[in-house]
């Protein structure tokens, strides 16, 4: 299957929606200043998986991570189409959710941030995005971070795993006055 990997003025690239796993997703691949950070959400703004690859030839690494999946074709457009989240600020209730990445210039970006950030654009108020997907693709490029005792409770049972990283994530959060964002559908 091909499809188009749209190349914005600021150079990032966002694909066509796919099938991936679990649904329909799309990926983006942005150059910062240590390689290409390529993100995959599903079609509801939910992050999936991040990764980080040294090069900075953004198709590449795009075509590289999307291979089993899909033929990209290189198309140039306009401006770039911001991630749209269908979520709503849990303190203010605007939908102006707005991932923090796509307000940044990530050619800029020498540490690429492990946690997805989102900001309400009426109120500012900060929330994280870590889904039970992105948890797992995340430990299972890091198992080397965990203990075996940990990695082999991961193994008997990866659900409650994961659930246990969500506690301990929503804790770290909340002491830092940022919030999870609870994304529908």
């Amino acid at each position: 299957m091909k499809i188009s990997a749209n190349r914005s003025p600021d150079s990032r690239l966002r694909t066509e929606k796919y099938n991936g796993k679990g649904g329909e997703n799309f990926s983006i691949a942005e150059v910062t200043a240590t390689g290409t950070l390529i993100s995959e959400f599903k079609y509801n703004g939910e992050i999936v998986n991040q990764e980080h690859f040294g090069s900075k030839d953004s198709f590449e690494m795009l075509s590289v991570y999307l291979k089993e999946v899909a033929e990209l074709e290189l198309a140039d457009v306009e401006a770039y189409e911001k991630v749209k989240v269908a979520a709503a600020c849990a303190k203010c209730g605007s939908t102006t959710i707005e991932r923090d990445l796509d307000a940044r210039d990530t050619m800029q970006l020498k540490d690429v941030p492990v946690v997805p950030l989102f900001i309400c654009k009426k109120c500012g108020a900060k929330f994280y995005s870590m889904s039970d997907a992105y948890l797992r693709n995340l430990v299972g490029r890091n198992a080397s971070l965990f203990e075996t005792d940990e990695l082999a409770e991961r193994d008997r049972d990866e659900n409650k795993f994961v659930h246990t990283l969500q506690e301990y994530i929503i804790r770290i959060f909340a002491s830092k006055k940022i919030h999870r964002l609870e994304i529908k559908g």
